[in-house]
């Protein structure tokens, strides 16, 4: 599959993430009129269909948790928005055209620790300020000090402790994603809803090596020179054209 249908898929599940407990819904489904019958339950009429109540409650329940889960999710989102829009000057990071990664050891070692293809996901801290509509990361905190800010939750799921991080003076976050895919150039409503005035970086694998990208409430920026030390705001069909490149 080509970098391009594959951040296609990507930003779709990005902008509209229900499509994924719908699509396992729908498979369940097919699942039980195809397979379960026939292969697993061996069973007929009303006794196979009691059976599978268990199946159909959890399927149920996991699917409104998921539901509800990003409708909060998108719900901050917009409220972070809404904050940053009616108070620009307090959070500046917001409303930047470029990211200059200045800490160049720092982006090394995220670079480094990406490539290894952890099954896990990991993640740091960031502090970055801003210069007009220019941003800087001045610091990214080496990985194993700054995985004191996380809770993880699962195998990829981590939770920021933003309380400490501001306690701390840390303005970003950078957690990796082990999917190499190009579809985590869609950054998705839950990654980005971070803490109001964040700008954040995610690392990743791809065909061509490790990636690095910035974002935050709004935008989504990505490299624009070879060290990637340089990042610039990009549209969807910005990002296809990138791609395209490659």
């Amino acid at each position: 599959m080509l970098p391009q249908a594959r951040y296609i898929i990507g930003r779709a599940y990005s902008e509209f993430p229900l499509i994924i407990p719908f699509t396992v819904a729908g498979a369940g489904i097919a699942l039980n009129k195809t397979i379960l019958p026939g292969q697993l339950f061996k069973l007929k009429g009303d006794i196979r269909d009691v059976a599978l109540i268990p199946l159909y409650i959890f399927g149920g329940a996991l699917l409104s948790w998921f539901t509800l889960y990003i409708i909060i999710a998108r719900c901050g989102l917009e409220n972070n928005r809404k904050e940053a829009k009616a108070r620009p000057e307090q959070y500046p990071l917001e409303f930047v055209d470029t990211v200059e990664i200045a800490d160049r050891e720092g982006l090394e070692a995220l670079l480094q620790e990406t490539q290894f293809g952890d099954t896990f996901e990991w993640g740091t801290t960031v502090r970055s300020k801003a210069e007009n509509t220019h941003a800087v990361v001045e610091t990214i905190l080496d990985s194993n000090e700054g995985n004191r800010f996380f809770k993880k939750c699962s195998r990829s799921s981590l939770l920021p402790q933003y309380e400490q991080l501001i306690s701390e003076r840390w303005n970003g976050i950078h957690h990796y994603h082990q999917t190499p895919t190009e579809g985590n150039y869609a950054v998705s409503i839950v990654d980005r809803r971070t803490q109001p005035g964040f700008l954040n970086l995610l690392t990743f694998n791809t065909i061509r090596g490790p990636e690095v990208i910035a974002y935050n409430s709004f935008h989504t920026f990505i490299p624009s020179n070879e060290e990637k030390t340089l990042l610039v705001k990009a549209t969807p069909q910005y990002i296809l054209k990138y791609l395209a490149e490659k």
